[in-house]
């Protein structure tokens, strides 16, 4: 039998040596790699995000149509984004394509079904489809819904929404019950108080009319609910002198 050759120590040594450079460029080829994706993802991150920028300023401007194809162009970079999503949809319904902006909206609500902004966005569309059902949920869900920035501001503004809407729908009970509810939660701004009184003067009319005797009931409840803010306005009329408004008496 032939003896087997042995490997001499410096061939070993080459050859641990050429393993080493050969894992070490390995190494720095696989971290090449992920700095280039890593920095790619940055790029696409940027890039939705201007997008993003240009259409919120396109809708903004009243041009939802190129609202619509910059979000859609975001989104093409982070299609999971929340908050895309959810301007799409708002573009969407500014440009009269309820059906899409609801199927959107609906996923984000199936997400998150206690954001108060797109329980506001739903409670929209179905006042455009004449929903009142649904009209009442959303907005209810919206007043007492979450908010990312100013939840205070944004569930009395969803409040006043509604009321314009029962209120052009001539549903003038459910109306007064929603102002009710508001000014109860009023603070002592002048501007938010006239606004209030405003709305409960649209009820005079309608109840001093009326011979119904429940209805009747709720205009003296309503007059002295207009009776009661005029009273917190006077207390702050210096406030109120300051801002040059003044503030009208209710008919009695």
């Amino acid at each position: 039998m032939e003896a087997s050759p042995t490997i001499t120590q410096p061939t070993a040594r080459r050859e641990a040596m050429v393993l080493l450079t050969l894992s070490a460029i390995a190494i720095l080829a696989i971290a090449g790699v992920f700095a280039l994706v890593k920095r790619f993802h940055h790029w696409q991150g940027s890039l939705a995000s201007r997008l993003y920028e240009n259409g919120q300023r396109e809708l903004q401007s009243g041009n939802p149509a190129k609202a619509i194809e910059d979000f859609r162009s975001a989104l093409a970079f982070e299609g999971d984004n929340y908050q895309y999503q959810l301007s799409l949809a708002e573009a969407l319904e500014a440009a009269g394509r309820y059906d899409e902006a609801e199927s959107y909206l609906l996923n984000l609500w199936e997400r998150q079904p206690q954001d108060g902004m797109v329980n506001l966005q739903l409670a929209r569309l179905a006042a455009h489809r004449h929903l009142i059902n649904q009209v009442l949920r959303y907005y209810h869900n919206a007043i007492y819904g979450i908010w990312q920035q100013n939840p205070d501001q944004s569930r009395r503004m969803a409040r006043l929404e509604l009321i314009d809407y029962l209120i052009r729908d001539n549903s003038l009970t459910q109306a007064q019950a929603e102002i009710i509810a508001m000014v109860a939660g009023l603070p002592p701004d002048p501007q938010l108080l006239h606004r209030a009184a405003g709305l409960i003067d649209v009820f005079f009319p309608s109840f001093l009319a009326c011979d119904d005797a429940l209805l009747q009931a709720r205009f003296f409840e309503t007059r002295a609910m207009r009776h009661r803010i005029e009273t917190i306005s006077r207390l702050i009329a210096p406030v109120d002198r300051e801002r040059g408004t003044t503030f009208q008496s209710a008919p009695s």
